[in-house]
């Protein structure tokens, strides 16, 4: 098992603390406008699906918590995404992190425009 994923496993477990940015995320507090059917234990990869500019788009990221952070950016009103689902996968391949799908998928402009929105 990967250091990710070990730490991850402890986390769901509460056999450790979990990091302070992703205690809201999960508490159980629900994004805006994001459809999220991960279950509570889940604490794998998963897929985040929306629609910006029309296109439908579904990728992978590695960890729950990753994909809440971007099911978070996307429901932004700057963002102009819709249908936005996150759900558990057992796939493994897709992004290595939010940043670096953000980067790719959004671009560094409109990612760099996201964070700063939600950090007022």
């Amino acid at each position: 098992m990967s250091d990710t994923t070990t730490r991850l496993h402890l986390v769901a477990r509460q056999e450790i603390d979990q990091q302070p940015r992703f205690r809201l995320l999960q508490s159980g507090s629900e994004v805006t406008c994001v459809d999220s059917r991960v279950a509570a234990e889940w604490v794998g990869a998963c897929t985040i699906s929306f629609c910006l500019e029309g296109v439908h788009r579904c990728d992978v990221l590695p960890s729950v918590d990753e994909a809440l952070l971007a099911a978070w950016l996307l429901s932004s009103p700057l963002s102009g995404a819709s249908d936005i689902r996150v759900e558990g996968s057992l796939r493994r391949d897709g992004y290595k992190s939010m940043l670096d799908w953000g980067e790719m998928r959004l671009g560094k402009v409109l990612l760099r425009e996201l964070l700063s929105w939600w950090s007022l």
